[in-house]
């Protein structure tokens, strides 16, 4: 008790776990808890982290319009609170959905890494 921001915390690493697990509405349920408690506690930055954790899960579940919305509204929590490392993070997410590269795998292969690697690596918080 009181100490909502440890606690929404967890709610985000859980709801980044499940979503790389593609268990989404426990993930969704997560990220909902940790937005509510990161509001109540008025963590901006925590906010903002989730709202694009709530960007990826619906991506990844194939909702490329929820997925802008959900960017666009970390940018504006970002904005707002003169967060210049997260405005900068919510404006690469938009970027990136809007327009996802897909490398070759051509240019991978040589490399020794696979595909699957690269979405890892893109899937890093």
């Amino acid at each position: 008790m009181g100490d909502e921001s440890s606690e929404a915390f967890a709610h985000w690493g859980l709801g980044g776990s499940y979503r790389r697990l593609k268990r989404f509405s426990l993930a969704l349920a997560s990220y909902a808890q940790a937005v509510r408690l990161f509001h109540k506690s008025k963590d901006d930055r925590g906010r903002v982290m989730t709202f694009l954790g709530l960007a990826r899960l619906a991506e990844d579940a194939g909702r490329r319009r929820s997925a802008l919305g959900e960017a666009a509204r970390a940018l504006a929590v970002a904005r707002r609170s003169k967060l210049r490392y997260e405005t900068a993070l919510a404006r690469y997410e938009i970027g990136r959905i809007q327009r996802p590269l897909r490398p070759p795998h051509g240019i991978l292969k040589p490399m020794g890494l696979s595909a699957s690697v690269l979405r890892r690596w893109r899937d890093i918080p």
